[in-house]
C-alpha cells in the first residue's frame, strides 16, 4: 500500500512539459513571411515505451522551410551566401534546444530521465 501511495505522491508532483502549439521563436510563415520556422510535432512516449509514466504525450517540435529570405542565418551560412549568391540555399535547423524531464519506471523503481536535446525550442536557417 505504501508503495503505491509514493507513485502516486510522486505522479502527482511531477511537472508535466506542457508545450502548446505556439511557435516559440514568434515564427508564422503565413504572417511574418518567415522563411524557417518552427512546427509542432507531437509524439507518444506511451507508444515507444511502456515503462513510461510521465508525460505520455510531448510536442518536441521540428524546423522547416526553405531559407529563402535569408533569415535567422548563421554566420557559416552569410560567408555562403557572399560566395555563391546564386547557388546558396540555406537548410532550416535547430538553433537551440529545452531539456525536460521523464520519469520512467524500472525493475528498481521511478528513476527521471533528463533529455537535453529533443525538444526544439528555435529555428534558424545555415
Amino acid at each position: 500500500m505504501v508503495k503505491y501511495y509514493i507513485v502516486f505522491y510522486i505522479f502527482l508532483n511531477f511537472c508535466i512539459f506542457v508545450i502548446s502549439s505556439e511557435n516559440y521563436n514568434g515564427c508564422d510563415a503565413k504572417k511574418d513571411g518567415k522563411s524557417c520556422c518552427r512546427f509542432s510535432h507531437f509524439i507518444n512516449l506511451h507508444k515507444i515505451d511502456p515503462n513510461i509514466i510521465a508525460p505520455h504525450n510531448i510536442n518536441i517540435g521540428y524546423c522547416g522551410g526553405n531559407c529563402s529570405l535569408r533569415d535567422n542565418i548563421t554566420n557559416n551560412g552569410l560567408i555562403r551566401f557572399a560566395a555563391l549568391k546564386e547557388l546558396f540555399v540555406g537548410c532550416c535547423h535547430p538553433k537551440s534546444f529545452l531539456p525536460f524531464e521523464i520519469l520512467k519506471r524500472d525493475k528498481f523503481g521511478i528513476l527521471s530521465v533528463y533529455h537535453n536535446d529533443l525538444y526544439t525550442y528555435n529555428c534558424r536557417c545555415g
